[in-house]
Formats: structure tokens, C-alpha cells, sequence
């Protein structure tokens, strides 16, 4: 009765640790299918910027192409400001307009851009190209400058708001403008890969990510790209291309690096090498980093066959022990 037992309690284990290996697969997988909720734009502008090397008294010129994608009719206002980055590693983005007292007024971008600011209106379903300039004045120090033009939608009448939940919504969309002003002092372009490492050091899953930080110790805003390239016993299986990134001055900002999707028998050490280099390459920035990648369904799977083996051969031996006391 016990041996019964025992070979009853050993088949059950082995059965729930099937069961559960099922099931965990399953919630992977269902994980995977999710689908991100789409956001419908009723309003869109573009391009989203413009990134322009200047010398002293330059005016440049640019076209802004503005959609209302709504049914209705709408109101467009148009706004200058200026902005400054943080030093956040994401660069995040202040936009503000300068008052009287501001010591650097006369550098404000706010004042180079002339842009018709007369409020108008947009049909549904109609675009309009909204022509603009700008004039860097002599004396602009080198540098990076930064301003935007703003176009804010808002309903052709302000509807009455009966209820809390009811809310007239306004959505203000920019384009941005970076000058990098080649001004009297001479122009330092300089730069540093601050970081290069991957999100973990030992990946369970995907996907596979990595974190690189690069610095503009310079005084002269720059673009770099590049790539990432993964080896396995020095075979390269893949790379990831690096989007172009305009570097601020005295800066250091996060590059968005594209996710590597391993396969599902990738298993052991990688190395990854970065290569950076600038719009003119003056500046090539390399590093190196190293993970492992340890899968836990293949880990599972590895398991539940030492479990599945070991349970065939405790039921062996209980055989053989049977048939030698039945001899």
C-alpha cells in the first residue's frame, strides 16, 4: 500500500509540475499578444523640428504643415517660446517665455522667429502650411539656442460644461528649433561615452536591453548615430542601429537604444560593442560590455526532464525491487 502510494503521490508531482510549466507558457504568451491601445490624433503638425548650423546675421527659412484630422471645425492659435534642457539624461525640455529683466534676453531664439501669430481657423479635414524665419543677430556668442513655435487647437465656441467629467480639452503641439551659432569664440566639439552596460547582467528573458549615456563637453550642439553589435564566441548574430541624436552642449543624455529579441535557444556569455560617431566624424566614441543570457523556460524545460528522468527511474528500481522479491 505504500509503494502504492508512493508511485500515485510521485505520477501526481510529476503531472503538477507539467500542469504548471503549461500554464506559466500560457501567461507568457498571452502576455506577449497584448496589444497597446492605439491614440487617435485629431491634430498634427509637422516636421516636429528643425536642427540648423548658422553663422552670425544667417536667416534661415522653414515650412510648418498643420492638419486638423477632427470632423469639426477648430481654432488655431499661434505662440513662440523659448526652452532650456536638462541636464536629466533624457534631456527633458523647459519651455518658457523670458521676461524684460532677463539677462540673456537679447539671445532668446523668442526674438530671432517671425512667424505670423494671427489666430485662424482650420475646416475639418483641412492643412495649411504656415510660413516662418529667423534672424541670428550679430554678436550671438557660440553655442546651442533653442525655441519653439506653438499652434494650440481650441473649439470654435467654448462649450458649457454641465458636468465635472465634461471638459473642453486643447491639445498644443511644437516645433522645435535648435541653432548651433557659430559665433566669435572658436567651436569645441567634444564628447565621452559615459555609459555603455546592459539593463541586467544576467538577461532570464527578453527582451534584451542596454543603457548608454554620452556627453557634449563641448560648446557646440551635434548630432552622433551609430550602432550596437552582439558576438557570441566572436561571431557577430546581430546588430541595432542607433537613431540619429542631437547632443546639447555641457550635456549628457541617454541614446535610445532598440531592444534585441533573442532567440529561444540563446544561452551562455555575449559581448556587445557600441560605436558612436558624430554628423562630420570628428567624434567616434567605442565600448564594450558583456551579459549572459540565461532562459528561464529553458531552465524549466531542463528541470522538468531531471524531474521526469528521476521519477522513470525511482519507478525502475521499485520495479526491479518487486520482481527480485517475487523471485
Amino acid at each position: 500500500m505504500e509503494k502504492y502510494m508512493y508511485k500515485k503521490s510521485v505520477k501526481l508531482s510529476a503531472l503538477g509540475l507539467i500542469f504548471l510549466l503549461c500554464f506559466i507558457f500560457g501567461i507568457s504568451h498571452a502576455e506577449a499578444q497584448q496589444i497597446d491601445p492605439k491614440i487617435d490624433n485629431t491634430f498634427q503638425i509637422s516636421p516636429l523640428r528643425y536642427d540648423w548650423n548658422v553663422n552670425l546675421n544667417d536667416d534661415k527659412k522653414g515650412v510648418i504643415f498643420v492638419k486638423n484630422n477632427d470632423t469639426e471645425d477648430c481654432n488655431i492659435e499661434v505662440s513662440t517660446e523659448d526652452f532650456s534642457v536638462d541636464q536629466n539624461f533624457e534631456n527633458d525640455t523647459k519651455f518658457f517665455v523670458p521676461n524684460e529683466n532677463h539677462p540673456l534676453k537679447a539671445y532668446d531664439v523668442i526674438n530671432w522667429i517671425d512667424v505670423d501669430k494671427s489666430p485662424f481657423i482650420l475646416k475639418a479635414g483641412e492643412s495649411k502650411e504656415i510660413d516662418f524665419s529667423a534672424h541670428v543677430p550679430e554678436g550671438t556668442p557660440t553655442g546651442g539656442y533653442y525655441g519653439v513655435i506653438f499652434f494650440t487647437k481650441k473649439p470654435l465656441e467654448e462649450k458649457a460644461v454641465d458636468a465635472p467629467a465634461q471638459v473642453n480639452v486643447l491639445t498644443r503641439l511644437g516645433v522645435l528649433l535648435t541653432f548651433g551659432v557659430k559665433g566669435s569664440q572658436p567651436i569645441s566639439e567634444k564628447g565621452s561615452l559615459k555609459l555603455f552596460e546592459p539593463a541586467r547582467k544576467v538577461f532570464i528573458d527578453n527582451p534584451i536591453n542596454f543603457n548608454a549615456q554620452i556627453e557634449n563637453s563641448g560648446n557646440f550642439p551635434y548630432k552622433v548615430a551609430g550602432s550596437i553589435d552582439v558576438y557570441k564566441f566572436g561571431k557577430k548574430l546581430t546588430t541595432l542601429e542607433i537613431a540619429p541624436k542631437l547632443l546639447y552642449p555641457d550635456r549628457t543624455r541617454n541614446m535610445p537604444i532598440p531592444a534585441w529579441n533573442a532567440s529561444f535557444f540563446e544561452l551562455g556569455k555575449y559581448e556587445a560593442k557600441i560605436h558612436i560617431t558624430s554628423e562630420d566624424g570628428s567624434i567616434i566614441l567605442d565600448g564594450t560590455t558583456s551579459f549572459l543570457i540565461i532562459p528561464w523556460k529553458i531552465v524549466a524545460i531542463v528541470f522538468l526532464i531531471v524531474v521526469a528522468a528521476w521519477i522513470i527511474f525511482s519507478v525502475g528500481i521499485e520495479k526491479g525491487k518487486k520482481k527480485n522479491k517475487q523471485k
